[in-house]
């Protein structure tokens, strides 16, 4: 009796045991009969046939509860012209962790880790938007599992050192954004009947995707960017640079050559740039560029012009043709600038060391940054208000708004300058008029004007005390008795040392400038500023 008793107990593990090892062998050509064959279809069939999913095989291993995918590829086969596509390849997409009862049960499936190896990831961007669209795409990633299963769930997917290319167009031979050093990470993704409609596809916990150290040299050779990191949170859509710089290939003798004409030499060095509410797929798939606030902090810009090269005449565009007539689609809510510097050096036409001039401690804001025809109707302007120190002397405010329904060069600018030594300005004079300033001092500089395609007019209200000029000293060189006597006569006769002077009533000054066309708007604002400048001090043309 105990014999049948063992043996009835023994058919079930055995039968069991059977049927596990059958299983276990099975599953494989089960997987690839049929789960394979059916994520390929509905994957075509979700992308309306645009993509293809292959798979080479699929394994299932039951006693590691793993599921591994071989030589996984996604590839665009009858893309839609002007769009942008996508490609994807893994050598090995692993499940870890899953629950097999799910798979089964045909319930929730769950997977502790998602590893993959040796993964490329090709983006071919599309034509730029000229105008915002909303996104109307109805691919859902729940429609191909649910067949399989109610739901999926993820705890942690992570990848590092993938093959990432971006390409700005389908016949560009070269990316213009490659990385090999990087990390994904993806933090308890879900899929389920409540993603179905979802932009994202998806729900998670955090999506995140790092690069470390890549550049870019310009098609004319005569920059190259180079990014230390950049970081991009796509759950708190944020895109986040260190360490920017905008480095010059070239000394600036040779860059003059090399560029062929009379232009700035830009340095450029950003410590951060940080890019909020950035809609990521816009800016991957079309390069438009749609932000709430992008936020750039510890700027450093050198610009470097030598007016002894020659130069080649044209009218430069206005920044609201620039802007209007950008090849993409610009929504920038608010730029924030903090912390930055500001150099320009110019040697003038027959000179030979450059003059100086600083803005330092440069905090900033625009709003309106946008070329949105629909949003240009309702009256929106671009203004700027920013603030500075002026050769790490005076304090300089000033703003300017752009009317952004029209592309000519017309703007409105006022400012205001306080407490300011005038031999501060000898870094900028002395080397490109030859003039010095030997004492002096700003104590208000206040001004408005409004700038139109041909000229600008405004008034100025200029205070300051004892100026007195004189010739700069220079190493080997004698004055000469001409100009010596120019200085004298200008002390005396000419330049007003103060205003008020005396108890007389503040002089204010008309500005006025007629536009010259080959220049940009801060040779404009210059200019105009100048004129009232020289009506306050007496200084003739």
């Amino acid at each position: 009796m105990k014999k049948k008793s063992a043996f009835r107990i023994l058919i079930p593990v055995i039968l069991i045991t059977i049927i596990a090892i059958i299983a276990f062998f099975s599953s494989s050509w089960y997987l690839n009969r049929y789960v394979k064959t059916r994520l390929q279809d509905q994957f075509s069939e979700q992308t309306n046939g645009q993509y293809s999913l292959s798979i080479n095989s699929l394994r299932m291993n039951l006693l590691t509860k793993s599921v591994t995918f071989s030589d996984v590829q996604i590839k665009p086969d009858k893309p839609t012209p002007g769009t942008a596509t996508y490609k994807v390849f893994t050598s090995h997409l692993n499940l870890l962790g899953i629950n097999v009862i799910g798979i089964i049960r045909g319930k929730e499936i769950s997977v502790d880790v998602i590893e993959l190896e040796k993964p490329s990831v090709t983006i071919v961007q599309g034509i730029p938007l000229k105008n915002e669209i909303k996104d109307t795409t109805d691919f859902s990633i729940y429609k191909i599992i649910k067949s399989f299963a109610e739901s999926v769930s993820v705890n942690r997917l992570e990848i590092s050192n993938f093959d990432f290319k971006l390409y700005s167009g389908p016949d560009e031979p070269s990316p213009s954004l490659h990385s090999d050093n990087n990390h994904f990470k993806l933090k308890n993704l879900y899929i389920g009947k409540s993603t179905e409609k979802l932009p994202g596809l998806f729900e998670a916990d955090s999506i995140s995707l790092t690069m470390n150290r890549f550049s870019y040299t310009t098609s004319d050779s005569l920059y190259t960017f180079d990014v230390g990191r950049m970081e991009i949170s796509y759950i708190d859509s944020l895109l986040w640079i260190d360490s920017v710089k905008v480095l010059p290939n070239y000394n600036k003798r040779r860059f003059a050559e090399i560029a062929g004409k009379q232009t700035d030499r830009f340095n450029v060095f950003a410590g951060n740039l940080i890019f909020r509410k950035i809609d990521l797929r816009k800016l991957f798939e079309h390069h438009s560029l749609i932000s709430s606030t992008f936020d750039i902090s510890d700027l450093s810009l050198t610009a470097f012009r030598d007016k002894n090269d020659e130069r080649m005449f044209a009218t430069p565009k206005s920044l609201q043709h620039l802007i209007l007539n950008a090849k993409v689609y610009l929504k920038i809510d608010t730029i924030k600038l903090d912390r930055s510097f500001i150099a320009y050096e110019e040697v003038a036409p027959g000179k030979i060391k450059p003059g100086r001039i600083t803005l330092n401690d440069i905090n900033a804001i625009s709003t309106g940054i946008t070329n949105d025809s629909s949003l240009i109707a309702k009256g929106r302007d671009l203004v700027l208000k920013a603030s500075c120190n002026l050769m790490d002397e005076g304090k300089l405010y000033a703003t300017y708004v752009f009317p952004m329904n029209t592309d000519q060069m017309v703007f409105k600018c006022d400012g205001f300058l306080t407490n300011m030594s005038l031999t501060a300005l000898n870094k900028m004079i002395e080397p490109t008029v030859g003039v010095s300033v030997k004492k002096g001092h700003i104590d208000t500089l206040s001004f408005s004007f409004n700038a139109g395609e041909t000229s600008s007019k405004g008034t100025m209200k200029f205070l300051y005390h004892d100026l007195s000029l004189e010739l700069p000293e220079v190493k080997n060189e004698k004055k000469k008795l001409k100009d010596q006597l120019m200085i004298f006569a200008a002390n005396t006769f000419v330049i007003k040392d103060s205003n008020p002077r005396g108890n007389t009533e503040p002089r204010e000054a008309n500005m006025h400038f007629v536009r010259n066309k080959q220049r940009f708007m801060f040779h404009y604002t210059w200019k105009t500023i100048l004129s009232g400048i020289k009506e306050t001090i007496g200084m003739p043309e």
